[in-house]
């Protein structure tokens, strides 16, 4: 095993844990942390893949800042892949180009549909005074 592989090896056991234990919020950060891994490493298929497991259990969770992260690493990987295929030649990939940019355009709706119905925006509360301090001005 290589020192690069280590903290990946610490996140799929962390992952296995969570499956066993059913826990999906700790399932969640195992699978965010492996995607900004595979991120750093270039590996951009198995940081997709683990962007859909991440997506699915921020969802399954209900956890919405996680939601909304989890959408826009996922276009922001898909955004990537994208950019590397075009870089490639783009007309041999072309069908391959066309579903990645609906997968993209899908995920920003997601986004999107957070963003309008109010879920990302902190509530904003109003807290009652329930005592003034005076200090000296020196």
């Amino acid at each position: 095993m290589e020192s690069t592989d280590e903290p990946l090896q610490l996140f799929l056991r962390q992952k296995k844990y969570a499956v066993d234990v059913g826990d999906k919020r700790l399932q969640a950060m195992a699978s965010k942390a492996m995607v900004n891994l595979y991120d750093k490493q270039g590996a951009y298929e198995k940081a997709l893949a683990e962007c859909e497991h991440l997506m699915a259990a921020a969802d399954a969770v209900g956890d919405v800042p996680l939601m909304a992260e989890s959408y826009a690493t996922m276009a922001s990987l898909l955004s990537s892949q994208l950019a590397l295929l075009m870089q490639r030649g783009g007309s041999r990939f072309q069908d391959t180009i066309n579903q990645l940019t609906q997968k993209r355009d899908d995920v920003c709706a997601k986004y999107k549909v957070l963003y309008d119905t109010g879920k990302l925006h902190p509530s904003l509360r109003r807290q009652d005074v329930d005592r003034v301090v005076l200090l000296p001005w020196e």
